[in-house]
């Protein structure tokens, strides 16, 4: 069996409507120090998404998010190994996993940086980049790229920038959470 740690608090999905827009930025880029963490230790967590971010309430009141839901994790594959790809859906959520995994490539940690993208694009507007009104059209429009990008007017150029970059079709293009933090 697994035992887990009991954290009190909510996901970030359901803290959008409740914290300022500053502490939201706030929150995802610590989420981005984790990621960062998370690849550092030669792992991919393949489900980044609002849902699988929980703000935890600490003593001082501010949100501490913890990336949870484990289950599509895996081990980064060295680059000495030639990457196999399998048939079909590789895994993560619908809408925040990259184009990559509808053709069966193996992840790299730019898996985890689309989910980010993905996730602070939500954040920012409260929708989906990509509407999920079936996984085969969501597919579609992931492999397409964003078309939503419009709905950051608004906000500052760098985060814009940022977002579309971290949601580009080709992995090799997107940053490196080290190059983000």
């Amino acid at each position: 069996f697994l035992a887990e740690e009991y954290i009190d608090g909510f996901s970030l999905q359901d803290a959008r409507a409740l914290l300022e827009p500053k502490a939201l930025i706030d929150v995802t880029l610590q989420l981005l120090e984790g990621l960062s963490y998370i690849h550092g230790m030669g792992m991919i967590h393949r489900d980044v998404k609002p849902a699988n971010v929980f703000l935890a309430r600490t003593a001082d009141a501010e949100a501490h998010p913890v990336l949870i839901d484990l289950e599509h994790a895996i081990a980064l594959q060295p680059a000495t190994q030639e990457s196999t790809a399998s048939s079909g859906f590789t895994g993560g959520t619908h809408g925040y996993s990259a184009p990559e995994s509808y053709s069966g490539e193996y992840p790299t940690p730019a898996f985890d940086v689309f989910g980010l993208g993905a996730t602070f694009f939500y954040v920012l507007t409260g929708t989906s980049a990509y509407p999920q009104q079936n996984p085969a059209d969501t597919a579609a429009q992931v492999c397409q790229g964003c078309s939503r990008l419009a709905l950051l007017r608004g906000q500052p150029p760098i985060l814009r920038d940022l977002i579309a970059s971290c949601l580009a079709v080709d992995p090799r293009t997107r940053p490196g959470t080290a190059q983000i933090t």
